[in-house]
């Protein structure tokens, strides 16, 4: 997909932040003739099926009745027509993207605008989360949908993007599905998509999980599971010289699924952090994992293990294989995940009976849980109180809490840290500047 960086994305929110601002974060909304039509894709039935394609690209294939039209729409501005042939079953066989120059993710304000209308009214649209175009993560995006009308309006609303908007790797594009059982042009013009930012410092990433290598004293472990009859058993399994080392003493923790489960998470396995976290909180998880058989792995959020929160923590489904597998996330905690009457985020809940009549052994090593510990944030390695909470409550073998610090570290507008090779309008040391 062809981008021009020229301006900033949205991104992630930290509790206790300033310097918020609504910023573009499309291209060519005023549809210019001569720009970059990347921010706004068609796909028509019948021309270029499952395979979605900027405007100016669909304009130009034979057969397509999409066009970019000169002058058309209010006022003389120009316009997109998405020509929607007659179709029963699918509503979404033609659509039509509003597509961002960066992955958005939770929780996100965004706020968009444009002039709609069609060749006749009353025709209901659904507007749904994708990543890449065509790439469906949420069925709805707004709590309105345009009211179509053969004049020109003007279409306002404001969403806030949540995890299964987000999904992985972001939500990228707004799709409306547009397939009638009778032929439908639609028109739109003068779009404006902004995105609220907020300026992140340099995270300092402090790991709160003990044992995480599982060498330790396995009583005191923090990974708790369900093994027999739903039961939850606080100190789990272990099973030395499964980890990824060689030696007789490198352990890791392993769960056995159920094999005549009734639901996915009979057998489940979490990660806790010492206290919970609220909303706007931003966490990074890290692990190793393998199984003795191919199997899937959903991922949730919950408050203490068993609480359930929401079905993504934004990690996704994982594929284990019989191989050891590294998986990182970094997660600005939304409404949903952290939530408040529950008690906020406290644990990732790894459910181990998606194939419900697989009996296998699931291990995982090297657990990380980060906190962000930066001035801005709400926890600091000064924090005396809290620091005596890990120690005394879910360390093992741990007497001080380590921070790690990325020197000059640079983020995209995904608010993500990247390597001084990413292409793109970058953030560095607060100041927004590209890198060629």
């Amino acid at each position: 997909m062809k981008k021009l960086f020229t301006l900033v994305a949205a991104v992630l929110f930290a509790t206790g932040m300033s310097a918020q601002s609504r910023v573009s974060i499309i291209q060519n909304g005023e549809l210019d003739l001569d720009g970059d039509f990347s921010s706004f894709y068609i796909k028509e039935r019948g021309i270029n099926e499952n395979n979605p394609a900027p405007a100016d690209e669909i304009a130009a294939m034979d057969g397509a009745q999409s066009a970019i039209l000169e002058g058309e729409g209010p006022d003389g501005a120009n316009c997109i027509k998405v020509y929607s042939p007659a179709q029963e079953d699918q509503p979404w066989d033609t659509q039509f993207w509003i597509v961002f120059d960066e992955p958005l993710f939770a929780p996100t304000q965004v706020s968009v605008s444009f002039d709609y209308k069609a060749s006749e009214t009353g025709l209901s649209t659904d507007i749904q989360a994708h990543d890449t175009p065509g790439n469906y993560h949420h069925y709805q995006v707004f709590n309105s949908a345009p009211a179509w009308d053969t004049e020109w309006k003007t279409f306002e609303g404001d969403f806030e993007v949540s995890g299964s908007m987000a999904g992985e790797p972001g939500m990228l594009s707004i799709a409306f599905n547009l397939t009638k059982d009778h032929p439908v042009e639609y028109y739109f013009a003068n779009f404006v998509v902004k995105a609220k930012i907020v300026i992140l410092s340099d995270p300092e990433w402090i790991n709160v999980l003990a044992n995480g290598k599982c060498e330790n004293d396995y009583e005191a472990c923090v990974y708790p599971a369900t093994v027999t009859d739903g039961a939850l058993d606080v100190h789990s399994m272990t099973a030395n010289g499964t980890g990824l080392g060689s030696g007789i003493a490198d352990g890791a923790f392993y769960v056995e699924s159920k094999p005549d489960a009734a639901n996915a998470w009979d057998s489940q396995f979490w990660m806790v952090a010492p206290r919970a976290l609220e909303a706007g909180n931003r966490v990074k998880f890290a692990f190793e994992y393998r199984a003795d058989a191919e199997a899937t792995v959903s991922t949730q959020a919950h408050a203490a293990p068993g609480t359930y929160n929401h079905y993504d923590i934004g990690i996704g489904n994982l594929s284990f294989t019989t191989e050891w597998q590294y998986k990182e996330k970094e997660v600005t905690l939304s409404a949903d995940q952290a939530k408040a009457d529950n008690g906020g985020f406290q644990s990732v809940a790894f459910n181990l009976n998606e194939d419900l009549t697989l009996q296998t052994k699931f291990y995982f090593d090297n657990m990380q849980l980060f906190f962000d510990d930066s001035d801005d944030g709400y926890a600091t390695s000064d924090d005396e109180e809290w620091a005596a909470e890990v120690e005394s409550k879910w360390a093992t073998g741990v007497k001080s809490v380590k921070t790690q610090k990325a020197e000059k570290a640079i983020y995209n507008l995904a608010g993500q840290q990247v390597d001084k090779n990413y292409k793109g309008i970058v953030i560095e040391n607060g100041q927004k500047r590209i890198n060629k």
